[in-house]
Formats: C-alpha cells, sequence, structure tokens
C-alpha cells in the first residue's frame, strides 16, 4: 500500500493474496467479500506492518491463504519494529576540535615514548599513584589545548610555538609528578 493510495489494508491485502494464491483460492476460503472482522483487524495496523506481513507470507512459503490470525501475527512478528522506523535527517560530522585531537595524539606519543625507556616512570599500573600521574598529564595536555585553541590565528599556530608550549606543558606536568613523588 503506498502512503497515497485511497484503499483500505483489507482491500490492499487482499489484492496480494489474489495475485499470490489467485483469486478462485480466496474467494472459496472468504466468500466474495472481504469478512468485516479481517477490516477491523487490519485497520489497527500501520502500513508498514501490512506491508511486513505481505512480505513475511510471500516469503514463509505457506501453500494456502493464511487465517486471520496468521497473517496478523505475521504482521506483528518483530517486536523491535512493531511502529514504522522514524527517518531522521542525516547529521552533519560532528566538527572535531582540531587541537584537541592534536593535543591528544601528542600525549599518546609523549606516553608511549616515555614508558619504553622507564616503566614505572608513573609508577605501577595498580597504584593510585599512577592514576594520578596520568591525570596530571592529561591535565597539562588539556592547559595545551586550551593555550593553542586561544592562540590560532586564521593560518593556526606556528610549529615552533606549539613545540615550545608543549615541552613546558609537559615540564610542568612532570614537575606535579615529582613532587607528588616526593611527598
Amino acid at each position: 500500500m503506498t502512503l497515497n493510495s485511497p484503499q483500505s489494508p483489507a482491500t490492499e491485502v487482499w489484492r496480494r493474496f489474489s495475485g499470490m494464491f489467485g483469486a478462485d483460492a480466496v474467494e472459496r476460503k472468504y466468500g466474495r467479500t472481504i469478512p468485516d472482522e479481517w477490516h477491523a483487524m487490519l485497520g489497527r495496523l500501520n502500513d508498514f506492518q501490512v506491508q511486513r506481513g505481505i512480505r513475511q507470507l510471500a516469503y514463509s512459503g505457506k501453500p494456502h491463504v493464511p487465517s486471520l490470525p496468521e497473517f496478523v501475527k505475521l504482521c506483528r512478528d518483530a517486536e523491535h519494529d512493531i511502529r514504522p522506523p522514524t527517518v531522521h535527517p542525516a547529521l552533519a560530522a560532528p566538527e572535531w576540535d582540531r587541537w584537541l585531537l592534536a593535543g591528544n595524539r601528542r600525549l599518546m606519543r609523549y606516553i608511549t615514548t616515555r614508558i619504553p625507556k622507564d616503566p614505572l616512570v608513573y609508577g605501577h599500573r595498580d597504584e593510585p599513584a599512577f592514576a594520578s600521574n596520568v591525570m596530571a598529564l592529561v591535565a597539562m595536555k588539556n592547559r595545551w589545548v586550551e593555550i593553542m585553541q586561544v592562540s590560532a590565528g586564521p593560518d593556526g599556530v606556528p610549529p615552533d610555538e606549539q613545540n615550545g608550549c608543549w615541552a613546558n606543558c609537559m615540564r610542568e606536568a612532570e614537575a606535579v609528578i615529582a613532587q607528588e613523588r616526593a611527598a
């Protein structure tokens, strides 16, 4: 049934039944007119459900015209889509902050070059100090991101300024970590 179709769901189903099983088979089982029960029950279903029932019936391999309960079960069989899917407009891809991404990459590179040289540089991963030390690094990475966001002009921030600011932020983080270790 199309959205602009003036037919009732039962009329559309009867037309499809006639195509699948033959009009004479439908008439033998139900008579010349569509029973009121079919109009009533199929009127409670939405177009999506009725179309699903028709598809399910066509793929089921049933050799005979179904009863009303059989057909309604086919229409409502998939519990997760009793209602037609809601169509949402496609959302634009999120605009990721380039400085946040750059800061995350820099921090990952920083940590993964430090740990191989000294596996316990930030403590054992099961110790509370490890999480605290990593959080100090993350806090200074976030500070670097803020500075870059504020400093960026139309052409961004010159690489030497980015690198210098990063080095200062990581020195501060390492100083906080050393201070915590000493305490």
